[in-house]
């Protein structure tokens, strides 16, 4: 006799048949012997849901002879690591908000890596959305996320940083030239853009520019530097 299994596990717990194949023009009768609760039999065939490497046996019983011969079959049931990936740290301004993604993520206890709905997820927060939106506060603050496969296999949380980009006013001085006055920022190495506001009425985005002021008068000027992350101040 020979036993055949029917069907694939991709899972640990997923059911398969098990098939006794018995030669000859006897009839037998069957027993299988160490089905779990949730396993059962019908004469030859067997449902079974091995959780861990198994093996099943049978008792089959020559109707006409009374003998019993036992068969045997081993079941390795498949086994795959949590899934694996990184959360980047972030940065944005106070107040804004902004997206943490999980990148790189891959799991063999899935059919297909790249569909993210074969996953779970959970987030620190709750929330079991692949990506988070959160507010950045002016303190550092930091967002874990578990995610688990198909096979119910969960990851060790992985942590994101978010910080605040809050870059220092920016320092320029001026000085009076016989076409206007020569404006010139002080902070090149913090901002990359820069909005001048010269009291008047007149604006500029230029790092450094010369304006000429059409009337006598004291003027509040006011430079704006924005970092590569549009974060702003002003003096």
């Amino acid at each position: 006799a020979e036993i055949n299994i029917l069907g694939s596990q991709f899972c640990p717990n997923d059911e398969i048949m098990l098939d006794v194949q018995v030669s000859g023009s006897e009839t037998y009768s069957y027993e299988w012997l160490n089905l779990d609760l949730d396993e059962y039999y019908v004469n030859n065939l067997a449902t079974v849901s091995p959780i861990d490497n198994t093996s099943y046996d049978v008792l089959v019983v020559d109707d006409c002879n009374k003998n019993e011969t036992i068969f045997s079959i081993s079941i390795e049931t498949p086994s795959y690591l949590p899934p694996t990936f990184k959360v980047p740290d972030v940065a944005g301004c106070i107040g804004q908000e902004i997206e943490i993604v999980v990148e790189d993520l891959f799991s063999n206890g899935v059919t297909d890596p790249d569909d993210l709905s074969q996953y779970t997820f959970l987030w620190s927060t709750g929330e079991t959305t692949p990506s988070i939106n959160v507010i950045v506060d002016d303190a550092v603050t930091s967002y874990s996320v578990e995610i688990g496969d198909l096979c119910g296999n969960i990851s060790l949380p992985v942590t994101a940083m978010v910080e605040a980009s809050i870059p220092p006013p920016p320092q320029f001085n001026f000085e009076e030239t016989s076409e206007g006055y020569q404006f010139n920022q002080l902070s090149s190495g913090t901002f990359t853009n820069f909005e001048w506001d010269f009291g008047d009425g007149a604006i500029s985005s230029e790092d450094e520019p010369l304006h000429m002021y059409t009337q006598e008068g004291d003027y509040y000027v006011t430079l704006t530097g924005s970092d590569d992350l549009d974060c702003r101040n002003s003096s």
